[in-house]
């Protein structure tokens, strides 16, 4: 008999986490809106530009750091993810691709913490900034999350 492995564990990398969500709008709009000013800002961080060449570092005003792993126009974003106080890098990727009904947009992260090393955080006082990436939250009523409206 094989053994029962945890939903969102990984070979290799440890936990993964997804989200996805299909909107009325062009793979075009979709890849502007998350790649460009404010859309950035909500998945991302404000304060900093998207990279456009891999190994190419960013910074937010948030003091999340990282660097471009690979990026392909109208397809997906791949890149390292590290907000202050966290000790190692988490992979995020953000892809669009069309739909019947418009375009999906799916964000994983992954290298995410076992849940034995979350939950350590969260009794040592470790700020919410190490959390999930915005993509990969759940909408909360304080943050709006930008229409994906032309």
């Amino acid at each position: 008999m094989r053994p029962v492995s945890a939903v969102g564990r990984t070979k290799d990398t440890g936990w993964q986490i997804g989200v996805s969500r299909t909107f009325g709008v062009d793979v075009e709009v979709a890849w502007s809106v998350l790649t460009e000013g404010p859309g950035l800002a909500v998945w991302l961080g404000g304060g900093s530009d998207l990279p456009t060449k891999p190994g190419d570092p960013y910074t937010t005003a948030e003091g999340t750091t990282g660097e471009l792993r690979s990026r392909r126009p109208l397809d997906r974003v791949r890149l390292t993810w590290q907000p202050r106080g966290r000790s190692t890098p988490t992979t995020l990727q953000v892809a669009v691709s069309p739909a019947a009904s418009g375009t999906t947009c799916a964000s994983t992260t992954s290298a995410w913490p076992t849940p034995r090393s979350a939950s350590a955080s969260a009794t040592t006082g470790a700020a919410s900034s190490t959390g999930p990436p915005r993509c990969c939250r759940a909408a909360t009523p304080r943050r709006r999350a930008p229409t994906l409206v032309p």
